[in-house]
C-alpha cells in the first residue's frame, strides 16, 4: 500500500520542492532542530524571502522556533474549530497539502505519527491544510475536490484544520511544505522538521524519540527554573494577591494555571493549580495549588506537595524531617486541626508583615500512634509532607490568615 501510495505522487506536480529520497547529502536540511544555528556555506536564498535554504529548497531553519504559537482559531475537517488556545499538552503539527509531492510522499509516515502520538498520553497531534499561498489557493486539494475525499481515496485520516486562503501559513511563517513543529503545553515551538520521508529507515521511530528527547531537556530546564518557595513568597506573590486568573498567571508566568475544585468540610471551593509543563500530564505534578480565602476574594495560601519543590532552609516533601529544621522554626510546632489533626504544624512569620509560612509533618510510617503526642525521637523523625506560604490579608480584614 504504502509503495504503491509513494508510486502516485510521482503523477502530481512538484510544488513544495524535489525530495532527496536517501536524505544523505550532508548539506541538507532534513534533519530535526530545536534551535537555529548558522547554516552551511552552500546555503542560499533561492527563493529571494530570506531563507536560507538548501539545494532542494528546504530551510535551515524555523523563525518561530522558541516563540509562542501565534493565536488563531480556524475549522477543521468534519466540523468544529480548532484554536492555538487550545495546547495544553506537546502537539505535533503537520503542516501540510494535497498538492505537493514532497507531503504525499510523507502522508503514510504522517498517518503512522498521528496514530502513535494521540495513543501517547500528554501527546497530541494536528496537521493543517494549506494552499502553496493565498494567490494559489484553487489549488489547495491537487486532483482531489476535498481532504475527506483525499482520506477516504488513502484510506486514513487524522485531525485537520482547514487553511483555506493561506493566511494560517503566513501567520506560522512556513517556508516547506511539509512542516513539522513540536509545540510544548505552554505553545512554545521547541522543535522543527521537514520531510519525515528523507530521513533514513525509521523516520516515525526517530521523530519520537526526538519528541521525548526534548520533553525530557525542557522538563529538566523548567525544573531548575522553578519560582523560589520560601519566607518571602513564591513566584510573583508575597503581598496580598486578587484570587483571579489573570492575578495568578502573571505571578508564575510562564507556568500553566489551571483551575479546579477542592472540597473541605462538606463544602466545594475553587483552586488554581501550577502545573509543570514540560511532560505529560500523567507524568508532571501540580507544583503549587494556590488556595482563596473563603470569600474567594485574594490568595489565602500557596501550597506545594511536590517533591522537587525546595522551601526555606532547603526542605523538601517527601525527605525533610522535623529534625532537620532550625531549633528556632520547631519551637513554633503545634498540633493541627481537623483535616491536619494528625499533624505536627510548625510556623514562621515571613518577609512581608502578616505573612507566614508553615512546615506540616506526619508521623513516620512505622509509626501507628497519635503524631503530635509522640516522643521527641519520633517527632524529630516525622516527615515533610506539605509547605504553605500565607501571604498577607488586605488590609480592611481584621485577622490575617490563619494556620491551615
Amino acid at each position: 500500500m504504502r509503495q504503491i501510495l509513494l508510486a502516485a505522487t510521482l503523477a502530481l506536480l512538484a510544488a513544495c520542492g524535489s525530495a532527496d529520497q536517501d536524505g544523505t547529502a550532508p548539506d541538507t536540511a532534513t534533519g530535526f532542530i530545536t534551535e537555529n544555528t548558522a547554516p552551511p556555506e552552500s546555503a542560499t536564498d533561492s527563493k529571494g524571502d530570506g531563507v536560507l535554504r538548501d539545494e532542494d529548497g528546504r530551510p535551515y531553519g524555523y523563525a518561530l522556533l522558541g516563540e509562542k504559537l501565534p493565536l488563531f482559531s480556524a475549522p477543521m475537517v468534519g466540523g468544529g474549530t480548532w484554536s492555538t488556545s487550545q495546547v495544553d499538552e506537546w502537539t505535533i503539527v503537520d503542516v501540510w497539502g494535497i498538492w505537493c509531492s514532497d507531503c504525499m510522499a510523507d502522508a503514510p509516515y504522517a498517518a503512522e505519527l498521528a496514530e502513535l502520538a494521540l495513543n501517547e498520553p500528554g501527546l497530541d497531534f494536528i496537521s493543517i491544510h494549506t494552499p502553496p499561498n493565498a494567490r494559489r489557493a484553487d489549488e489547495a486539494y491537487g486532483r482531489y475536490d476535498s481532504i475527506e475525499s483525499y482520506f477516504q481515496d488513502a484510506g486514513y485520516g487524522y485531525p485537520t484544520v482547514i487553511d483555506a486562503n493561506a493566511g494560517l501559513r503566513e501567520q506560522l511563517q512556513i517556508a516547506w511544505t511539509p512542516t513539522y513543529l513540536l509545540v510544548s503545553p505552554d505553545g512554545i515551538v521547541r522543535g522543527f522538521r521537514t520531510d519525515l520521508s528523507v530521513a533514513g529507515d525509521t523516520p516515525v521511530a526517530d521523530f519520537m524519540a526526538n519528541v521525548r528527547e526534548v520533553q525530557a531537556a525542557t522538563f529538566a530546564k523548567i525544573r531548575r527554573e522553578l519560582p523560589a518557595f520560601g519566607l518571602d513568597g513564591v513566584g510573583e506573590i508575597s503581598g496580598t494577591t486578587p484570587f483571579t486568573q489573570g492575578s495568578i498567571e502573571s505571578a508564575f508566568a510562564p507556568f500553566i494555571v489551571r483551575a479546579f475544585t477542592e472540597s473541605m468540610e462538606g463544602e466545594s471551593y475553587p483552586v488554581f493549580r501550577i502545573i509543570e509543563p514540560g511532560m505529560p500530564p500523567r507524568s508532571r505534578g501540580n507544583l503549587y495549588t494556590i488556595e482563596p480565602d473563603w470569600d474567594r476574594g485574594h490568595v489565602h495560601a500557596v501550597v506545594t506537595r511536590n517533591r522537587g519543590v525546595e522551601g526555606p532552609y532547603g526542605s523538601l516533601v517527601g525527605t525533610t524531617r522535623l529534625a532537620d529544621l532550625p531549633e528556632e522554626a520547631r519551637a513554633t510546632c503545634e498540633a493541627g486541626t481537623e483535616r491536619y489533626s494528625d499533624t505536627l504544624i510548625c510556623t514562621v512569620p515571613a518577609t512581608a508583615p502578616g505573612a507566614r509560612f508553615a512546615w506540616i509533618f506526619t508521623a513516620p510510617d512505622s509509626y501507628e500512634g497519635y503524631y503530635p503526642e509522640a516522643s521527641e525521637t519520633v517527632l524529630g523523625e516525622g516527615l515533610l509532607s506539605e509547605m504553605r506560604y500565607l501571604p498577607p490579608a488586605p488590609a480592611e480584614m481584621t485577622e490575617t490568615a490563619g494556620t491551615p
